[in-house]
């Protein structure tokens, strides 16, 4: 038996659950499956959690919101320049820079007072900084020495560095291992303590302070009235430098798709037409094999 004779044969009210099912699929079911296949887009914010840490500068942001870093997102910092340079007073460091020395050194090295035990002399927001910054200044970071010994901002009102709790107007104004701080020599790890006693009052890095800054001059200055002969450097006035953030541009590819519910649960859909389907031909097959069962009529000539 040819599906046109079965079909022709079945009830009007099969027919039309069969025509109805059948029209579903093709027009609906099928066309939404094929269209969620290609357009497809899951946003990208759902993956969040999984992705991989991303650097200092885009922490602040929502993770995985952009592609890899590119040049120029993350800023390398500028090496600060004189950091790490041998000294015995902070007459020999830059302005925003101490001289840092161990008990029992005659002399010691240049260093940031705001992270004395950052070898690179630059303060990161958080612990987590990932900056690969490399201090080797050439031309625009050169260092200038010069014979004489007088640093670039004297003493107020001149005479020897003071001690802790000594009035400054600069760190020069300060002796080795104490910097400015609002008016007042004060010590670098507890800044707030008035007689500049912490807990670890001594100052011990872990590691030997290394510069890479090269200096153009090879004329050497003795500063007066110091034990050995060290180079003085005058160099200008210069702002630690902290990573900035760019600011972030969202492109189509990360913004969220407008149909988010049937591109998740088109499968679903097509499965529930389907399922449709199967059941109006089951209906239309049931109906059929009901009014193919012989009717038996009694007779009326008893």
């Amino acid at each position: 038996m040819s599906i046109s004779s079965s079909f022709s044969s079945l009830p009007k009210k099969s027919k039309n659950l069969l025509i109805l099912g059948i029209t579903l699929a093709l027009f609906v079911a099928l066309p939404l499956f094929v269209w969620s296949l290609v357009n497809m887009k899951f946003d990208v914010r759902e993956k969040a959690e999984i992705c991989a840490p991303r650097p200092i500068c885009l922490d602040s942001r929502p993770p995985c919101l952009l592609p890899e870093p590119i040049d120029g997102w993350c800023p390398t910092p500028t090496p600060i320049v004189g950091c790490g340079l041998s000294c015995v007073s902070n007459s020999n460091c830059s302005p925003n820079l101490i001289c840092v020395i161990q008990n029992g050194s005659p002399s010691g090295s240049c260093k940031n007072p705001v992270c004395i035990s950052n070898q690179d002399c630059i303060c990161s927001p958080t612990a987590t900084a990932t900056s690969t910054a490399t201090a080797t200044a050439t031309a625009t970071a050169t260092a200038v020495s010069t014979p004489t010994s007088s640093p670039t901002t004297p003493p107020v009102g001149g005479g020897s560095p003071n001690s802790c709790a000594g009035t400054c107007g600069s760190n020069y104004n300060c002796q080795a291992n104490y910097f400015c701080f609002e008016g007042y020599c004060r010590n670098p790890l507890c800044k707030n303590e008035v007689n500049c006693s912490c807990p670890n009052p001594t100052i011990t890095p872990t590691a030997s302070a290394k510069s890479t800054t090269k200096a153009t001059s090879t004329t050497k200055s003795t500063v007066f009235g110091s034990p050995i002969s060290t180079p003085t450097y005058f160099l200008e006035t210069e702002k630690p430098f902290l990573p900035t953030e760019q600011p972030l541009k969202l492109t189509k590819e990360i913004s969220q798709p407008e149909n988010m519910f049937f591109a998740k649960y088109a499968v679903y859909i097509f499965i529930g037409f389907v399922i449709l389907v199967i059941t109006t031909i089951s209906l239309a097959l049931k109906n059929k094999r009901q009014n193919n069962l012989p009717h038996i009529t009694p007779p009326t000539n008893i």
